[in-house]
């Protein structure tokens, strides 16, 4: 198991937010819709600071020569670190994200 993975479920509770469909359609855009979106949102036990966020939309749309559907999906990770009081508030002033995408036809 990674280092990161082992410090988010020792350290961490996890918040799952999924949209429902209704909420979906309304980021339709042109000949491409986004089927599915999840989050997921690691925060520290000790403070209650988000620390990692991992985030996946799939989203459906037509090949360009509009022979076949095509699906994908986003993947976005991000590490949020070095919190820092603002006006009686925490900041997060470093945010690292990874990107990654994977398309099937």
């Amino acid at each position: 198991m990674d280092k990161i993975a082992i410090l988010l479920t020792k350290d961490c509770f996890v918040l799952k937010v999924a949209t429902d469909q209704a909420a979906v359609m309304e980021r339709k855009e042109g000949p491409t819709e986004v089927i599915r979106y999840v989050l997921y949102g690691y925060f520290s036990q000790k403070n209650g600071l988000l620390k990692y966020m991992e985030d996946y939309p799939q989203t459906r749309g037509q090949a360009p020569d509009n022979t076949d559907t095509v699906y994908w999906e986003t993947t976005i990770e991000s590490s949020i670190e070095d919190y820092r009081d603002v006006d009686g508030v925490l900041i997060a002033h470093q945010v690292t994200s990874l990107d990654g995408s994977l398309a099937e036809m």
